[in-house]
């Protein structure tokens, strides 16, 4: 073979070289990037929307942005998940505000189920029939608070029949059984005649212990028939009346004992 015609066909191989190797890039082109495409896709994007699908399993915990979810369906963070009201750690909830159903309490042992059974001092059932015509008087009925708190009004539940009657209402400590030092009372309450009557003064804040008996009182100008005994027509001793002058105030301390009052009455402390 001469040098012309060794040349010629080096020139032809390289030309049969370079075509086959054009076929098998666009064979690579076809075929393989739509495979490398999908394999992409299965990737996050770090920067653009997409749509996950399929159960992820991730080695650490992800971080999400240091905001508060907006809409139902975004993800919570943890400071913002512990502001939140849990099963078995709810001691710092201190208000509940648009409730759309009305709140009920289930609770076992021996905890309190209802609202407002916590609050509640003396029956809530007016009697019958009853009343008498006592005037300057005292009347005092002994509770034991339940937890520590602040009290800031005192109130009164009552039925009034003739005239105006003038009420002040107060609390006291208590000395083994007996109503001690005043620790609060109220300015003048007016209730008018003939009708049910509740009674709610400020007073200024005292602080009451859990587990502590105190005593909440009333003492009324009097010389009226009126009346405000409470639950069934028999007379129960639930507290303690005494003669008083009414413009005078709550004696500071209490000095007699008394004698038990054959009626009930219910007194509120908030």
């Amino acid at each position: 073979m001469t040098w012309k015609n060794w040349t010629f066909s080096f020139i032809l191989l390289c030309i049969c070289t370079y075509a086959y190797a054009q076929e098998q890039i666009v064979s690579f082109t076809d075929d393989a990037l739509p495979v490398l495409n999908d394999e992409l896709r299965d990737k996050v994007n770090a920067s653009k929307d997409q749509t996950i699908n399929g159960e992820k399993t991730f080695g650490e915990i992800p971080l999400l942005p240091a905001s508060n979810p907006s809409s139902d369906n975004q993800a919570a963070r943890k400071a913002y998940v512990d502001t939140k009201a849990a099963s078995g750690a709810n001691s710092d909830i201190t208000s509940l505000s648009g409730l759309t159903t009305p709140l009920s309490i289930a609770q076992g042992g021996t905890g309190l189920t209802t609202g407002d059974s916590g609050l509640k001092l003396g029956s809530m059932t007016f009697e019958s029939s009853g009343s008498v015509g006592e005037s300057d008087r005292i009347f005092l009925a002994k509770f034991k608070c339940i937890k520590n708190c602040t009290v800031t009004q005192l109130g009164l539940a009552c039925i009034y029949h003739s005239g105006t009657l003038n009420i002040k209402l107060g609390i006291y400590s208590d000395n083994s059984g007996t109503p001690n030092t005043l620790l609060g009372s109220t300015s003048a309450i007016s209730i008018p005649a003939s009708t049910y009557y509740c009674a709610v003064e400020s007073i200024t804040a005292v602080n009451l212990t859990g587990g502590t008996d105190y005593w909440l009182a009333y003492i009324f100008d009097g010389g009226h028939s009126y009346y405000n005994t409470f639950g069934t027509t028999a007379s129960i001793n639930f507290g303690l009346i005494n003669t008083n002058t009414y413009a005078s105030g709550f004696p500071n301390p209490y000095s007699s004992a008394g004698q038990s009052a054959a009626r009930r009455w219910a007194l509120f402390a908030y």
